[in-house]
């Protein structure tokens, strides 16, 4: 009755592909509380404008991610088939985040879209 599944997946495989989420976490959480604020009372961006470009970023995940995806799913290296492209976006977001958190004195919408973006 209670047979047990053929393809089970390892806990430790689980845990180390779980850990690929914690830096996402760990700068996701910072952007979405600590960013709309610092861009619009501090910097004077209006703050409608800010949620909306926030907004706007994860609305185009809706495509790239599924499209990173597949071409992650049809990458062949010696390193496997997701390690190149973590290894290309872990700089990228290093950038974004640089570029987010120090921002210059003045800023404008363009800036902030940019960065979101990356």
């Amino acid at each position: 009755m209670s047979e047990k599944p053929k393809n089970t997946i390892a806990k430790t495989t689980l845990l180390a592909h779980g850990q690929m989420v914690i830096p996402l976490a760990v700068i996701g959480l910072p952007v979405n509380i600590y960013i709309p604020p610092f861009y619009g009372d501090t910097l004077g961006l209006d703050l409608a404008l800010v949620g909306f470009i926030l907004f706007a970023a994860r609305l185009t995940d809706v495509v790239t991610d599924p499209l990173v995806g597949r071409l992650s799913d049809l990458t062949k290296t010696r390193w496997g088939r997701r390690r190149p492209w973590v290894l290309a976006g872990v700089p990228m977001m290093m950038m974004a985040s640089y570029l987010l958190f120090f921002p210059p004195e003045i800023v404008s919408v363009w800036y902030l879209l940019s960065s979101v973006m990356l």
